[in-house]
């Protein structure tokens, strides 16, 4: 047995096999989840290193949930044999730089390091569970071509097909304005009916169950609850934070910033909605973290709602099994503790 893997217990029938690097073997301390103590004494203007909440998320993957916090993140398997593999790595230290923590920046860098860390998690899952049963595992040189095969896809479906459709129709709408109204139109239609077609998938369903198991467990945590899956089992699994609806609000996003923009040449046209992503995801990232901030909030319920009624089609009511992986997914990575304020 690896020196690095711990098995216990996860209930009467589970065994959880726990692998972490060497270095990340920290013992959880209770304190790093409380806030400082008011009456305590200290003073908290001279003090520099108060800490705050990480506002933890995730992601579904095949068979799993993968969970992260301000300096790691964790994947929980549910293995064939039915055990629960648990794996920490470390997050990259780039985005942590001062530089990208700047407001419109951030939700680039964020947007960027989401696809690297969620791709490598989703690969990893794939290797677990169907690399095992086939034998065949991806390399790296399999993971690069997948994501640049993957976002070109993307770029074609919400990029260039909207475009080009709403330019070859300007005799029919003309203006800048118009145009843009019409390309926005078509980017939202293919939009939804691309989740809708996905949300039927089979497979891609018992996904979509992870994803709302992750949505409870990070609710359960939220409130303060025990993670457990009774706990979990009593929250609703939409979350304002979802990454369904940080799409849904690019894509209207999207709608505002280019109306502003010209529509001929064609080739223009196609590169400046290139060009300008970057920005439109670092103004639907505020959005979000504004929304999650307030999402509580009766004036800021249609900001959110939209996102909400999306995640019914990207979402599914999990069952105890999942619940269990996404809680040991969450456990995992609480030991990250809580980052500077």
């Amino acid at each position: 047995m690896d020196e690095n893997t711990l098995h216990k217990p996860a209930n009467d029938d589970l065994a959880a096999v726990v692998k972490q690097e060497p270095e990340l073997a920290v013992e959880a301390d209770p304190s790093i989840e409380t806030a400082p103590d008011a009456l305590s004494g200290t003073d908290l203007n001279q003090d520099k290193d108060r800490k705050k909440p990480v506002q933890y998320g995730g992601q579904a993957l095949i068979e799993g949930v993968m969970m992260r916090g301000s300096s790691e993140y964790c994947m929980a398997l549910r293995l064939p044999d039915g055990s629960i593999e648990v794996t920490k790595k470390p997050l990259s230290a780039w985005p942590q730089k001062k530089i990208c923590k700047i407001p419109l920046v951030r939700g680039c860098v964020a947007l960027i390091d989401s696809l690297i860390v969620g791709m490598k998690s989703l690969m990893y899952s794939a290797d677990r569970n169907l690399g095992e049963e086939t034998g065949q595992k991806l390399g790296i040189f399999e993971m690069i071509i997948t994501l640049v095969l993957a976002l070109g896809f993307g770029m074609l479906l919400f990029v260039g097909v909207p475009t080009v459709g709403a330019h070859f129709l300007q005799g029919i709408f003309a203006g800048s304005v118009l145009q843009n109204l019409l390309e926005g139109l078509f980017r939202l239609v293919i939009f939804f009916l691309y989740v809708l077609l996905i949300s039927r998938m089979k497979d891609i369903q018992r996904v979509f169950a992870y994803h709302g198991a992750e949505h409870k467990v990070i609710f359960t945590y939220e409130e303060k609850q025990p993670l457990t899956a009774d706990s979990a089992r009593e929250h609703q699994r939409f979350h304002p934070r979802c990454g369904t609806s940080f799409l849904l609000i690019v894509v209207m996003v999207s709608i505002v910033v280019f109306i502003f923009l010209g529509t001929e040449p064609l080739w223009w046209r196609v590169l400046s909605r290139l060009l300008l992503m970057p920005v439109v995801a670092g103004i639907s990232y505020e959005l979000l973290k504004f929304s999650g901030r307030h999402m509580n909030s009766p004036w800021l319920s249609w900001l959110i709602a939209p996102g909400l009624w999306l995640q019914k089609l990207t979402t599914k009511e999990p069952d105890d099994q999942q619940l269990e992986v996404a809680i040991a997914a969450l456990e995992g990575v609480l030991a990250s503790g809580q980052e500077p304020e």
